[in-house]
């Protein structure tokens, strides 16, 4: 209502990938771009050709608003871009088979857990404290752990990007 206060909600988004191609859709059809044929997700076909692209901030500094704002978008990506550079394809079934085989590396019992999705929207995930504990035990002496251990929420503090979600 005029006068009110602006109110931002964040959603959760299932098919990332498909929301982004619609919003891609009305950012042309806004600009009097028409679209021809039929748009899909999947395999990019091998007579596709490039029209741009884009390089993000390193994950060192990308994992700040990614953990501490409890960015799930930025968990797909990152879950489908894990399986595109070690594994077959950016899906999130590669994606968890490369997260799976590195997490057995680090002493986590795989087979204890229920990984869906690489956000952890889906409420089928599920982790006990027990392999997360190991998990950040074993992880400490890793060159990226710094860059990991500043990521995370501290509580209490008011500034997003130090309190994130516990701010």
């Amino acid at each position: 209502p005029q006068g009110a206060s602006r109110v931002r909600q964040w959603v959760a988004v299932w098919e990332p990938s498909k929301y982004a191609l619609d919003l891609f859709k009305q950012a042309l059809q806004q600009q009097g771009i028409q679209i021809l044929g039929e748009t899909k997700t999947g395999k990019v076909p091998k007579k596709a050709r490039r029209i741009t692209s884009h390089h993000s901030m390193p994950l060192s500094e990308l994992m700040i608003p990614f953990m501490k704002l409890s960015n799930n978008g930025h968990g797909e990506t990152l879950i489908k871009e894990m399986g595109r550079t070690a594994g077959r394809e950016g899906s999130w079934d590669q994606g968890l088979e490369v997260l799976n085989k590195e997490l057995q590396g680090f002493g986590m019992d795989t087979e204890k857990l229920v990984l869906r999705d690489g956000s952890g929207i889906s409420h089928i995930n599920l982790i006990s404290a027990d392999q997360i504990t190991k998990l950040l035990y074993s992880v400490q002496e890793e060159k990226w752990f710094p860059s990991f251990a500043r990521s995370l929420p501290v509580a209490g503090e008011s500034d997003r990007m130090v309190g994130g979600t516990l701010r």
